[in-house]
């Protein structure tokens, strides 16, 4: 899914993955000729090349859809996909929380206004 995904077989992180994740409104999409897409933040000057599978699931990606729903989406995509798919698709949205591609809405009160939501995802500095 990701070209930049170095990730070790096995390899835990300690990022957790939103149950609803959503996409950081600053990141920015750009599609190729060849077939691959870059996925850039500019929160953090990260960025991602990634496959068609990436795109779909990035495109779901839109904090109305739990994990377990992008999961099925995908799987419903691809019928014939490797028994792997759902390890793969789990590290390729925790790559994208680690990298501060996605984040979780959270309720965010402020004495002056109503309840609002903000963005979280990680942020390197």
């Amino acid at each position: 899914m990701a070209a930049s995904e170095t990730a070790e077989p096995g390899a835990r992180s300690s990022v957790t993955v939103p149950d609803r994740p959503i996409p950081n409104p600053a990141a920015v999409r750009d599609d190729g000729e060849d077939g691959w897409t870059l996925l850039v933040n500019p929160d953090t000057a990260g960025a991602m090349a990634v496959n068609a599978t990436g795109v779909l699931v990035w495109s779901l990606v839109d904090g109305k859809r739990t994990v377990a729903e992008i999961l099925a989406a995908v799987k419903d995509r691809f019928p014939n996909a490797p028994d792997t798919v759902r390890d793969d698709v789990l590290a390729y949205l925790t790559k994208l929380t680690e990298e501060g591609f996605i984040g979780q809405e959270i309720p965010f009160l402020n004495t002056n206004c109503r309840e609002r939501r903000e963005i979280t995802g990680r942020a390197k500095g």
